[in-house]
């Protein structure tokens, strides 16, 4: 008070600058806040002030309406303009009575779940009493690069909450609450969050998702805290997984086969919900028909739930890749790649050879196969080293990539005599991005293949296995063959990689607002022109 007498030159009474008013006394303290640059107000709109039960706004009643003018898309740099089912399920979950504590909701890919997911955190971050909000996914990665990662981009894009919220690599920020990240295999007990959110249970398999599962029960001492599952199916063996038993409890409800529970949301949508998306063009889904396996469709854009095994490769479209005048060990200018699959017994020794050809197509120029005797092992430098040291005299060898778990030997005295070797560890990535790469270029028809039953047949004893990182082949019984398959696959990912061949993947693992930043056109019409800076809400 003494420099306030200083400065002023005169005393004033606390009454004459403190309302006894609480509205008044937070208008105040917010304007305190923008004198020391805690936060800084749009132009010519209100101050900030702090929101939650303190100081109630508009928008606690309202999310949807908060949604739309304050959850900012990163492709268009504007809110977002909730779709008719988004409407209907939030107004579903957040305005019934009694409130809904478990929502399940199915969709397609492509469909924006982890928009919404992000637009309800961000909602309840900023309207309810001390929020604790963590976002959950299979992975910790996955959560930070979806959900997290567009929550984030709509705060720094806002004119206001990118200078009140604090934004680390795994939390925001505002007030006395945050949005955390949370990997399901960090310790959930003793936590009493407001909401969590759960991406792709599908994933969810281990023995740790399940304990996490387990220990997200309902907090009693908050009213209204909501656990929400965002996902599209999963696989008809994981009959025990929680996506599956949730799904099963949800139709059994929809069925009258089951007891209803007030406190329960379930929708699944199928591939009828994609009249509703305007980002999704047409021809769109024929494209990703074409090109997909047809149960990896099935359950990705039909959510549809499908058998965890299926072909690599139908055989008709393996057909349309054989080229009968194309013959074996033809010569090529260019340098060519070689995939090994090695084996001693019980297997075969596998080897394949890709080439580019003059019309820029590549093509499987040779291949060795050499099964273990019933007694007895193979003789790797009677088979696979004479094999690859004729490889190395007739070709531009430019890569041997091999298997080193059965060849380490043999790799060491190749490379020795000047062939570029080089290890292919079977860990799942290699082997995902392997076996989509083969059949990225067997389905688009880049991959010429020579008359040949092994060939075939090791392709069409091929099988597909699906993991959380993607799917890789496998086989169906012990005896079937596939080692050429496998060591082809080895070669075809060296071969894209030497020759950039920019071939579209089987599966991608990227949300729909992943894919439109250079096409702002479906979704300008999406925003139905909502102004890029809207008022505060405070």
């Amino acid at each position: 008070m003494g420099k306030r007498r200083q400065q002023s030159g005169s005393w004033r009474p606390r009454s004459t600058y403190i309302s006894s008013d609480p509205e008044k006394r937070a208008r105040s303290l917010a304007n305190l806040k923008l004198r020391h640059g805690r936060a800084k107000p749009l132009a010519g709109g209100p101050a900030t002030v702090k929101v939650g039960p303190k100081a109630p706004n508009k928008f606690q009643d309202d999310p949807l309406g908060f949604i739309e003018q304050h959850f900012y898309v990163r492709e268009t740099r504007k809110p977002m303009q909730l779709l008719p089912f988004q409407r209907e399920a939030l107004t579903s979950i957040l305005k019934a009575e009694p409130r809904t504590s478990l929502a399940v909701i199915g969709q397609p890919k492509k469909t924006g779940k982890s928009t919404l997911c992000a637009a309800l955190a961000l909602w309840y971050l900023l309207n309810t009493d001390m929020p604790e909000i963590y976002l959950l996914a299979s992975d910790i990665e996955q959560t930070k690069l979806v959900c997290f990662d567009k929550l984030v981009k709509a705060v720094r894009m806002h004119p206001t909450l990118r200078d009140c919220c604090k934004v680390t690599a795994d939390r925001v920020e505002f007030e006395d609450g945050f949005v955390q990240v949370l990997a399901p295999n960090a310790t959930i007990g003793g936590l009493n969050p407001s909401l969590v959110i759960a991406e792709e249970l599908w994933a969810w398999k281990s023995a740790e998702h399940r304990r996490a599962w387990d220990e997200l029960c309902n907090t009693p001492t908050r009213q209204d805290n909501l656990v929400l599952v965002t996902s599209y199916a999963g696989y008809a063996e994981d009959m025990d997984s929680i996506l599956h038993e949730l799904y099963r409890r949800g139709v059994d409800i929809q069925d009258g086969k089951a007891e209803a529970d007030p406190g329960f949301f379930f929708a699944w949508h199928g591939l009828d919900l994609y009249e509703q998306i305007p980002w999704v063009k047409p021809g769109y889904l024929q494209q990703q028909r074409r090109r997909m396996r047809p149960a990896a469709f099935c359950r990705m854009f039909e959510n549809r739930w499908v058998s965890g095994e299926e072909a690599f490769i139908d055989a008709e479209l393996l057909d349309c890749c054989v080229d009968p005048s194309h013959r074996r060990g033809l010569r090529v200018s260019g340098p060519v790649v070689v995939g090994v699959d090695a084996a001693v017994k019980h297997d075969a020794a596998a080897v394949v050879m890709i080439g580019q050809l003059e019309d820029g197509r590549l093509a499987v120029l040779d291949h060795g196969m050499f099964r273990a005797p019933k007694v007895g092992t193979i003789d790797l430098e009677e088979t696979v080293e004479s094999l690859l040291r004729l490889y190395a005299h007739e070709f531009q060898l430019h890569r041997v990539v091999f298997d080193p778990y059965q060849m380490a030997r043999s790799a060491a005295v190749l490379k020795r005599a000047g062939l570029p070797m080089r290890e292919f560890i079977q860990s799942v990535p290699n082997l995902v991005a392997a076996a989509g790469a083969l059949h990225g270029l067997l389905s688009t028809g880049r991959l010429v293949l020579y008359p040949h039953d092994d060939l075939r047949q090791h392709l069409l004893n091929a099988k597909t296995k699906q993991h959380p990182q993607g799917w890789r082949l496998t086989k169906a019984r012990s005896g079937d063959l596939i080692d050429l398959a496998a060591a082809m696959s080895f070669a075809a990912l060296e071969a894209q990689q030497l020759y950039l061949l920019k071939t579209e993947p089987s599966i991608t693992w990227i949300d729909i607002d992943e894919d439109s930043d250079d096409d702002d056109g479906p979704w300008e019409e999406w925003t139905g022109g909502v102004p890029a800076r809207s008022q505060a809400w405070f």
